[in-house]
């Protein structure tokens, strides 16, 4: 007994030292960056770009996760489709996919408005779609729907199961 206990107040006097066998966890975050302005580029053109307040890259390196967007904008034939703006996002850098949440505005160059807690821009199709109920504005009037698909590339916006409060006087 007294043999263990010895070793173990004077463990640190050892001419050796256990070393645990299993690798330290590197940190999940490797690259952290504030005030940060992301582009996103296809074919030497602009896609996107942003400015947030803070960026995060994860251990795996495909990963970002992206606090604070504002001065989003989603280009189209190299001239700003829409601004964005959202309190967080995932960036997958494989699929070049970005989930939004926290709160989004999309805004387009005529007015329209798209505002939702959350969405998902999926780059192969150039198309954002609704993960929570969404309300869309312009000119004649609000529309509120729980599914919205907006594709860029071919100008065109689906809604399913719309609710709508349309102003008449604006459709002369």
């Amino acid at each position: 007994m007294a043999l263990v206990l010895s070793v173990v107040v004077f463990e640190r006097y050892l001419p050796y030292r256990p070393t645990p066998l299993a690798p330290k966890q590197p940190p999940a975050v490797v690259i952290a960056m504030t005030d940060t302005y992301l582009v996103g580029l296809a074919k030497g053109e602009k896609l996107w770009s942003v400015r947030a307040k803070n960026v995060e890259i994860a251990r795996d390196r495909v990963t970002a996760t992206i606090k604070h967007i504002h001065d989003g904008k989603i280009y189209r034939d190299r001239k700003v489709a829409f601004r964005v703006k959202a309190g967080s996002a995932v960036y997958d850098g494989w699929k070049r996919d970005l989930k939004m949440g926290d709160g989004i505005l999309v805004e387009g160059t005529e007015g329209q408005k798209i505002t939702t807690r959350g969405a998902k821009w999926t780059s192969d199709d150039a198309t954002l779609r609704n993960i929570d109920p969404v309300v869309f504005e312009n000119k004649w009037g609000k529309f509120s729907t729980d599914r919205l698909e907006v594709r860029v590339a071919k100008r065109e916006m689906e809604m399913w199961n719309v609710r709508m409060h349309i102003d008449l006087g604006e459709l002369r």
